[in-house]
């Protein structure tokens, strides 16, 4: 029985090896595995064994593809499945079985039949395509001598493609405590806003935005903030992202209870996004605007998030977000936090923003 196990094991993994691109180095090793791209940092495999293996493309021989592998060469895309490479040319087999020799620099990339379908959705999303984020919602509720009842709602989606990345949000919190006959309202706050960033190059972007604030405890009717600015991304990893941004605002507020505001404003900020581990994720967004017409004035805005992902659609969720207000009406606080948890649901996959790689010259 052991035998026949062994066996069929054995049959099994010569299988797989069998469906598997091979790669074949210069001093002779052979690598198993699925190419997946070819980029900056080297070719790409992926190998049962070795886990994502990375190597520059000067070390590569020849390879085998068990699937059509998308060749970029030049302003020509080939479907490839076998190259050779030497020091002047990189002679390629298309799927049509028809024989091509390129010099080496004119190859710019090489992406596997997934990668490439997956960018091109990207670089072609229609206005309804390619939306991802999610929704949180938290609720509790006490009853006795004293009551009290919270609820918290939130939506956070993005539409991201390899050009521009359309973000939505609305947050809501309330509650209200009872004793004695008596009611009292501790929150009554929603915020929400949109913002467009679109990409100049691999680290830099513009962006415009608005913003949208009422609280009832301020007797602010209204906080409506236009602004727009540039943007640098300082580190982006598969771990996590940091980036810098700057520009300006135009801040209007209206009160219930004085004459409304307007000002000009200069904004300075950075946001954080880090994985802690393959299901904890922390995120965090912190914006500083000087008043230009009432110099000396100031707001500051920080939000912060960490999730604990219970499944591919499921978390558990705790935000904190925080505005202060060097000047706020008569009456209230400068400071007015918000802190919720509560069960998040994904609405659909959320991707990076960032420019698909320009790849120019790797075989040289």
């Amino acid at each position: 029985m052991k035998r026949i196990l062994v066996l069929i094991a054995c049959m099994v993994m010569i299988a797989a090896a069998l469906r598997a691109d091979e790669v074949v180095l210069q001093n002779g090793d052979h690598i198993t595995g699925t190419v997946t791209r070819l980029d900056k940092e080297g070719l790409h495999i992926k190998s049962p064994y070795l886990g994502e293996v990375k190597m520059p493309m000067s070390a590569v021989k020849s390879m085998i593809a068990d699937n059509p592998v998308h060749m970029r060469a030049g302003q020509e895309d080939l479907n490839i499945l076998t190259l050779d490479a030497d020091d002047t040319y990189v002679r390629v087999e298309t799927v049509d079985r028809t024989m091509v020799n390129l010099p080496r620099g004119t190859v710019n990339s090489l992406l596997s039949g997934p990668e490439y379908e997956a960018q091109q959705r990207l670089e072609h999303a229609g206005f309804f395509d390619e939306w991802g984020g999610s929704a949180n919602a938290g609720f509790t509720a006490a009853r006795g001598n004293s009551g009290s009842s919270n609820l918290s709602l939130g939506l956070d989606t993005a539409r991201v493609t390899n050009h521009d990345k359309l973000a939505v949000y609305f947050n809501s919190l309330f509650a209200q405590n009872s004793a004695g006959g008596q009611t009292v309202t501790n929150a009554n706050t929603i915020r929400s806003g949109v913002n467009y960033s679109v990409n100049v190059s691999d680290r830099m972007f513009t962006f415009g935005f608005t913003n949208f604030e009422t609280n009832a405890l301020q007797k602010l009717d209204l906080r409506n903030v236009i602004g727009g600015g540039m943007g640098v991304r300082l580190a982006q990893s598969p771990h996590g992202e940091l980036e810098l941004f700057s520009g300006g605002s135009l801040n209007q507020e209206f009160y219930s209870a004085e004459p409304g505001r307007r000002s000009g404003e200069a904004l300075l900020g950075q946001e954080i996004a880090y994985n802690l581990t393959s299901r904890t994720t922390f995120s965090e967004r912190l914006n500083l605007f000087p008043n230009l017409t009432d110099p000396g004035e100031y707001r500051v805005t920080m939000d912060s998030s960490a999730l604990l992902k219970l499944n591919h659609w499921m978390g558990w969720q705790v935000s904190l977000s925080n505005i202060y207000v060097s000047n706020p009406p008569l009456g209230a606080q400068n400071n007015d936090v918000l802190l919720t948890t509560g069960i998040r649901f994904s609405l659909g996959q959320e991707h990076p923003f960032k420019p698909h790689s320009k790849i120019v010259d790797v075989l040289k």
